[in-house]
């Protein structure tokens, strides 16, 4: 997603902790996903063995009546 693209970043000094480590991401509203799509891409990048989302809430997208 553009709107999020590079607006996340791994400090490459601190690459080496994330390496194999599992991640807990915590989103507060999960509304396109493309914020936890592009942390998800980064921090998998950055060595991750896996990621995973725990998301509060979600906004459902309207429905469309024919």
């Amino acid at each position: 997603p553009l709107h999020v693209r590079h607006a996340i970043a791994v400090n490459p000094r601190r690459t080496g902790e994330l390496e194999g480590r599992r991640l807990l991401l915590v989103a507060d509203v999960f509304t396109t996903g493309a914020m936890v799509s592009e942390c998800a891409r980064i921090f998998s990048a950055a060595g991750t063995s896996a990621v995973h989302v725990l998301t509060l809430a979600r906004v459902d997208a309207p429905r469309r009546e024919y």
